[in-house]
C-alpha cells in the first residue's frame, strides 16, 4: 500500500504536495516499497502483481513477464485475486 500511495503521489508536483503535508512521497521509495511488500510475501498475488505492473512500466520487460507469469501459479487467498490475476493476464498480452 505505501508503494502505490508513493507512486500516485509523485506524480503531482511537489510544490502541491508539500503544503498538504505529503511531500515525503517519491517514486524512489514507492519502488522500494513494491519490491519489499513482494520480497516479504512472494505467494500475494496482489503484491506480485503490483509490483510486476511497476517493473514493466519502468521498463523492465522482462522481469515484469517473469512475475506476470507466475501470478496465474499462485494459489487465491483473497477475494479479489481472480479479478488480478485477469489484470495479469491482461498485462502479459500488452508485453507480448
Amino acid at each position: 500500500m505505501l508503494g502505490k500511495s508513493n507512486l500516485k503521489l509523485a506524480q503531482k508536483s511537489k510544490f502541491v504536495r508539500v503544503p498538504m503535508g505529503l511531500g515525503w512521497a517519491s517514486k524512489k521509495n514507492g519502488a522500494e516499497h513494491l519490491k519489499s511488500a513482494y520480497k516479504l510475501w512472494p505467494s500475494s498475488v496482489p503484491f506480485t502483481l503490483d509490483y510486476a505492473l511497476y517493473l514493466k512500466k519502468s521498463g523492465d520487460k522482462e522481469q515484469a513477464k517473469k512475475l506476470l507469469l507466475s501470478v496465474e501459479e499462485l494459489k487465491n487467498t483473497d477475494p479479489g485475486d481472480a479479478a488480478h490475476k485477469e489484470t495479469a493476464k491482461k498485462a502479459l498480452a500488452e508485453l507480448n
